[in-house]
């Protein structure tokens, strides 16, 4: 297994974990959907009473409790309150299932992402390894199927010569070139003075 291969496996590993992470994103968003649409339901369904009580009115079943227009009034005041409570959950499941969405699409655009870079790497793992069947061992930005370009490398001819070169400058004495070598003017340097002998006293 080459680098590119490598790394192809490396991503395709990756995305699978992301690709199981879609799948329950996926499974959130249409669990909200199926609430929203129940929770829609049952707001239809506790709105409905409300005719139901005009019609209860009419045929005498408040009669007995009390004055039945005041009863019939308490009672649609709490059916609204009921398909309110209702309606806001089936609000909240509503926004719950577009940031679903939102995430869904997030992790389908990693996804796409991931799969362009792992065809990428497949596909400079293939073109290396025609160009050492056909013999071409300097496959330097190679033009790869899908119009982009293997990495510059260089060949394995250029990268023996410089071991080779490295292998003979190990063990050699460094060179000083004669321009390295500062010149120093000749006025100056100066000698250092000489010692005379001193003088022997004279004879009388």
């Amino acid at each position: 297994m080459d680098k590119g291969q490598f790394k192809a496996a490396v991503i395709g590993s990756i995305g699978q974990k992301i690709e199981e992470m879609l799948e329950a994103a996926r499974a959130d968003k249409q669990a909200q959907h199926r609430a929203n649409q129940y929770l829609l339901g049952v707001v239809e369904d506790i709105d409905k009473l409300v005719d139901q009580v005009d019609k209860d009115i009419e045929e005498g079943l408040y009669d007995g409790i009390g004055e039945p227009l005041l009863v019939a009034k308490i009672v649609k005041q709490y059916i609204v309150r009921a398909s309110a409570v209702v309606g806001t959950a089936a609000e909240q499941a509503a926004n719950a299932r577009l940031t679903c969405e939102g995430r869904v699409q997030s992790i389908e655009l990693i996804i796409k992402n991931l799969k362009k870079e792992h065809d990428t790497e497949l596909a400079k793992s293939e073109a290396r390894r025609k160009a050492e069947e056909a013999g071409d061992e300097d496959i330097d930005m190679r033009e790869l199927p899908d119009g982009s370009h293997a990495a510059p490398a260089p060949s394995l001819k250029a990268r023996r010569a410089v071991e080779e070169q490295a292998e003979k400058m190990k063990d050699a004495p460094p060179k000083i070139a004669q321009a390295d070598v500062p010149k120093v003017p000749a006025a100056t340097i100066r000698k250092k003075p000489t010692k005379k002998p001193p003088k022997k006293p004279r004879k009388r």
